[in-house]
């Protein structure tokens, strides 16, 4: 039984799906060919909704949430409903100061700016923009200017492999409190043609020449949810020290969602376009009650998707973990693509059927 969840502190608003960077791995890079931007009427009805909700934090994300017009407002009045406000960010409109600046007078907390090289040739060959790599460093360098609370994202992927440690010379330049790392995960709107993502297993040893290179290894974290045997044995015990990497999954313990500019309410971000249910009904938004009843609902979509991926791929994962360890089997998204008795050790069981 999972436990009835009436607070949901922090949710991920995607503001648009349109970006001006051209990452092929990006996960809503199927939906960015749609009319998505939040309408002024829904930007309204949300913010109300979420204050409604008690969520304490929304993050703004895309696409690339910069290119939404009404920005400053939606930060301004989020602010207004006592709703602290993060982003991530490419961070290219953030190179204009005065646009940095005017966010930061309306409220905006953090900034997440994307590096995906240390170098130019590296960063704009990934994002396919010619001169971002300069354009995504100001931004950084403007938000840590303005006193917005900076910190970076790194997707590592096969294209940056042997670069990984470079970029860790690079953001510690910043004094950075925390630099992220995800690794490249398939795009689930689209997964026949994802083979530019990683195992979990290669995105694990990816992440330990992060972690060996880095000088304030508690500062460098790794956001997705890895299977803990994909580790070195030693590397691992000094990382859980560290509290570097994530153990769990947060769609099983179900405390976030993403809400989409159509009112779409998704477990993950990387779940663009494959909703669980949406917040409109009859024409009119959701009561915070009503959402918590259908989120809670064990017949409703979204506890029937977690009671799957609990099991799933292993319940050797979830009872035995490894190590003296539990683990919540990785993140679920690789597993649509991967077979876990390939890539996790000691699982022996069939296989279980993840259905699309």
């Amino acid at each position: 039984m999972f436990m009835e969840i009436n607070k949901i502190p922090t949710v991920w608003l995607p503001l648009t799906y349109r970006c001006n960077n051209k990452c092929s791995w990006c996960y809503a890079q199927n939906e960015t060919s749609k009319n998505s931007d939040l309408s002024s009427e829904s930007e309204s009805l949300f913010l109300n909704f979420l204050s409604d909700l008690n969520v304490k934090k929304i993050v703004l994300i895309g696409g690339e949430p910069t290119l939404y017009q009404n920005l400053p407002r939606l930060i301004s009045e989020a602010n207004k409903k006592n709703i602290r406000v993060g982003m991530v960010s490419n961070g290219r409109k953030l190179a204009d100061y005065d646009f940095c600046n005017e966010l930061k007078d309306c409220g905006l907390y953090s900034a997440t700016v994307s590096l995906e090289g240390s170098n130019e040739k590296l960063h704009d060959q990934t994002t396919g923009v010619k001169g971002s790599f300069r354009q995504s460093l100001k931004g950084l360098e403007n938000v840590i200017k303005v006193g917005i609370q900076p910190s970076t994202e790194t997707v590592m992927s096969r294209e940056n492999d042997y670069d990984l440690e470079n970029i860790v010379s690079l953001v510690e330049q910043y004094d950075l409190k925390q630099s992220a790392f995800s690794i490249c995960g398939p795009c689930l709107s689209d997964i026949e043609n994802s083979d530019f993502s990683l195992t979990l297993n290669q995105g694990a040893k990816m992440f330990e020449k992060v972690y060996n290179k880095a000088k304030y290894k508690d500062r460098m974290k790794l956001i997705t949810s890895t299977t803990i045997c994909s580790f070195d044995k030693n590397i691992y015990s000094k990382m859980e020290k560290n509290k570097t990497v994530s153990k769990g999954c947060h769609i099983l313990a179900g405390f976030r969602f993403v809400l989409e500019p159509n009112g779409n309410v998704l477990p993950c971000v990387h779940f663009a376009g494959l909703s669980i249910f949406n917040v409109f009904k009859e024409k009119r938004i959701m009561s915070a009650q009503e959402f918590l009843e259908e989120y809670n609902s064990s017949e409703g979509t979204n506890q029937k998707f977690r009671k799957l991926l609990r099991r799933y791929p292993s319940t050797k994962c979830r009872d035995d973990g490894c190590w003296g360890n539990k683990c919540a089997g990785g993140c679920p998204i690789f597993w649509f693509k991967y077979n876990p008795e390939k890539e996790i050790k000691g699982l022996n069981t069939k296989r279980l059927k993840c259905q699309k």
